[in-house]
């Protein structure tokens, strides 16, 4: 159980890590935020619903956010059926 313990900490510090110097404005952090703690606690991340409803982001914002993201190469999408999940990438280098 340390292990996994030891391991989230280590992947939380990575993403906390990236928020500080990328510079996000407060929705982007919120969206980030909220994607950054799925990426701990699922397998495949949560999709663009689950984003906005749980960030209170309109779709045009998800997008912008999304895809800034993605130019950072911070974001890993995996589609399953008619939904993407996103989730970030952590392990990143």
């Amino acid at each position: 159980m340390d292990k996994v313990i030891n391991a989230l900490k280590e992947k939380k510090s990575v993403l906390d890590s990236l928020i500080i110097k990328k510079g996000l404005s407060k929705l982007e952090r919120k969206i980030f935020l909220f994607i950054s703690e799925s990426t701990l606690v699922t397998n495949f991340g949560v999709n663009s619903i689950e984003i906005m409803e749980n960030t209170s982001s309109s779709k045009r914002t998800l997008i912008y956010a999304l895809n800034h993201f993605k130019e950072q190469d911070l974001l890993i999408e995996t589609k399953i059926g008619k939904f993407t999940y996103y989730k970030m990438n952590i392990d990143k280098k």
